[in-house]
């Protein structure tokens, strides 16, 4: 199952608590961490940002936050030194939660990119900090599966001006791994587009043409799909079709 907004924030959250440098974690807004007097430092802020993103194309969720690091820089004249010490911490501290965030084993799970950039500077919270900010983006699995939609039986309409055809979403998940199958449900029916999993593939009419790994060829009469590689069990097609 994909992970949801809040696993994603629950797990930020578990994170940066695991880190012992960290001792504070805020899952809120930039301008409610400024007001926050109940804070130990160092701190970290995790911002969930306006905007965010679903690729149908790529089929990933993609959310994005901020992630600001704060750390006390003590004001004594003798002590001022210590600002680029605390600027120091909390570049490595950035470098740790990119590292736990790129973990092999959630690589299952989630999509993180490779290249950050961060901003080291002053902030003015309840007291002088030291601080660093940088962007996360965090892509999670969207299989734009119409059958786990929580509603009732669904057929989607095309433009009043093409006969009023129904577009249905057809899911199949293979069983056995093979180059051709048969599936009754798509007698007669016209192919809208054919999803293996997430690759989109082509159609082929020449019915003595070689495929490619990336097409399929279909016979309506008899509901009869070739590919040009073997499909594999647990793949699962996804065809948007409608009647012809």
């Amino acid at each position: 199952m994909a992970l949801t907004l809040n696993q994603v924030k629950r797990r930020l959250e578990s994170l940066a608590n695991s880190h012992r440098q960290i001792r504070t974690v805020r899952f809120v807004d930039y301008d409610e961490a400024l007001d926050d007097s109940d804070v130990t430092y160092p701190l970290c802020v995790i911002e969930l940002q306006v905007d965010n993103l679903i690729s149908l194309r790529e089929r990933l969720t993609y959310f994005n936050f901020k992630v600001y690091l704060f750390d006390l820089i003590n004001l004594k004249k003798e002590a001022l030194g210590n600002e680029f010490e605390v600027k120091s911490d909390l570049s490595s501290i950035a470098q740790d939660i990119v590292a736990m965030v790129n973990f092999h084993e959630y690589q299952a799970d989630w999509l993180v990119d490779e290249e950050y950039n961060f901003k080291i500077a002053n902030y003015q919270l309840q007291d002088l900090a030291g601080g660093v900010q940088f962007d996360l983006r965090i892509g999670v699995r969207f299989d734009a599966n119409r059958c786990q939609v929580p509603a009732e039986d669904v057929e989607f309409e095309t433009d009043i001006s093409q006969d009023m055809k129904i577009i249905s979403n057809f899911v199949h998940d293979v069983t056995e791994e093979a180059s051709t199958l048969t599936l009754s449900a798509m007698y007669n029916r016209d192919i809208l587009l054919f999803y293996l999993g997430d690759k989109l593939l082509k159609p082929v009419t020449d019915p003595v043409a070689i495929l490619t790994p990336d097409e399929y060829r279909y016979t309506p009469a008899d509901s009869f799909f070739e590919f040009g590689t073997d499909i594999q069990p647990e793949q699962v097609i996804q065809i948007l079709n409608r009647s012809l």
